[in-house]
This record gives structure tokens, C-alpha cells and sequence, in this order.
């Protein structure tokens, strides 16, 4: 059970950070440089969350404090996702 909660949790914000830094990507090509900066920035935070708060987290509390990243990479791929419809409700569109 336990073994299935972690590969849930990593591969989720896994997936999480590798589509928004594709969105990312795909926003710079199309000419949405700010929309673009921000999806690929929110990515990086995910990973570096991921790989830099994590291993400390663990050392220092084992199994108790696991949510902090998580709160982390959630609160900076919520960030995203409301600019991105901000974006969109009051333009109608990305450009």
C-alpha cells in the first residue's frame, strides 16, 4: 500500500512537471512569451521542489512531512494553470 501511494505521487508530479514545460515550449514557439515563461518556470519548480526540498524533507522527518513538497509543486502548478485561464477568460484567446 505504501509502495503504491509513493509511485502514485511521483509519477503524478512527474507528469505534472514534464506537460507543463511542454505547454511551456509549445506557448514559446507560438509567441506567448509570458504565458510561456511562467508553464516552463512552474515545471522547474516541480522538479526542483522534487529533487531539492524532498531528500531534506525525508532526512530530517521521516514520513511526517512528506505534504511540504507536495504543497509546494501543487501551489506552483495551481499558480499556473489560474494565470493561464485568467489568460484565456479575459482575452478569449492565448495571443
Amino acid at each position: 500500500m505504501f509502495w503504491q501511494f509513493i509511485s502514485f505521487f511521483l509519477l503524478f508530479f512527474c507528469l505534472t512537471a514534464v506537460s507543463s514545460m511542454m505547454v511551456g515550449c509549445g506557448l514559446l514557439k507560438e509567441g506567448c512569451k509570458m504565458l510561456g515563461y511562467i508553464a516552463f518556470a512552474a515545471g522547474i519548480v516541480i522538479i526542483g521542489c522534487h529533487i531539492v526540498i524532498l531528500p531534506i524533507v525525508t532526512w530530517t522527518y521521516p514520513l511526517s512531512a512528506i505534504a511540504i513538497p507536495e504543497m509546494v509543486a501543487a501551489g506552483s502548478a495551481t499558480i499556473w494553470v489560474i494565470v493561464f485561464a485568467l489568460k484565456i477568460l479575459l482575452k478569449g484567446s492565448l495571443k
